[in-house]
Formats: C-alpha cells, sequence, structure tokens
C-alpha cells in the first residue's frame, strides 16, 4: 500500500511496480504473453497480489511481498483483457476475456472459480447472460 506506487503493463510481456519518486520500475514481473490489464490489490487487502490479463488464456496472480507469479487461474478461452478486485471481498476476482465471458474467481479455494457469465442469443436477436448457475435454487 505504497502511495508512491503504481503498476504497468506492457505488450513486451512485463508487469511494473513503479516508484513514483525515483519514477522506473521497482521491480517487473516476466510473463509469457503481451500483458493487457493489471489490477492492484484492494487497499488494506490481507494479501499482496496482482492481477494480470494477458494475450494467454489464463489469469495470473503475482505476489508483491514474495516477486513471484504464484498462481494461474484457467477458465477463458481466449485473450484476458479485463481483470478487477472485488472492493467487498479482498479474495474475489472479476475477469473479461475475448471469449465473451466474465469469470468471478475466490482464489482461497482449490477450484478458483465461483461461476461464469457467458453471453447467449435471447429468443428476439439480443444478448442476454446465462451465469451456470441452478435457476430454480
Amino acid at each position: 500500500e505504497d502511495p508512491g506506487a503504481f503498476l504497468s503493463g506492457s505488450f513486451d510481456g512485463t508487469v511494473g511496480v513503479w516508484d513514483a519518486e525515483q519514477v522506473r520500475p521497482a521491480f517487473t514481473f516476466r510473463m509469457e504473453d503481451a500483458v493487457y490489464a493489471v489490477a492492484a490489490p484492494p487497499r488494506g487487502s490481507p494479501h499482496q497480489l496482482v492481477a494480470v490479463g494477458t494475450k494467454g488464456a489464463n489469469v495470473r496472480l503475482c505476489d508483491l511481498s514474495s516477486g513471484t507469479a504464484t498462481h494461474s487461474l484457467p477458465g477463458h478461452e481466449g485473450s484476458v483483457r479485463s481483470v478487477c478486485w472485488s472492493p467487498r471481498e479482498p479474495y474475489e476476482l472479476v475477469s473479461g476475456a475475448l471469449d465473451g465471458r466474465v469469470l468471478v474467481w475466490d482464489i482461497r479455494r482449490g477450484n478458483a472459480l465461483l461461476f461464469a457469465c457467458t453471453p447467449q442469443r435471447t429468443a428476439r436477436g439480443g444478448m442476454g447472460a446465462d451465469t451456470g448457475r441452478d435457476r430454480e435454487g
């Protein structure tokens, strides 16, 4: 929670943790693919994980404390273009990808995927969403 720090992602596959006073990266994470999105942990979060969306189909988690990429969350079938931590639940993360799906994750779980919102064509030709949850319950 350093107010003088910020994050950046780059098509060269790096995530920079910048020191605003020095105007240079204090640390760099290296990803396998171009980086499209980064999300810092929420203020006051019990973890120091940066969520990363890349050209690859997995959401990556990088630990600011250890300086390592710690987790890979499979579930998308296209480039991950958006990641965002929940402002209310510090272990919940939302990602969006070119596969058209929005996935909600709880990173405390072994199978971290909570549910998926998948666009569906409605009877009138518009778009709706199928959350994959049981509609009767």
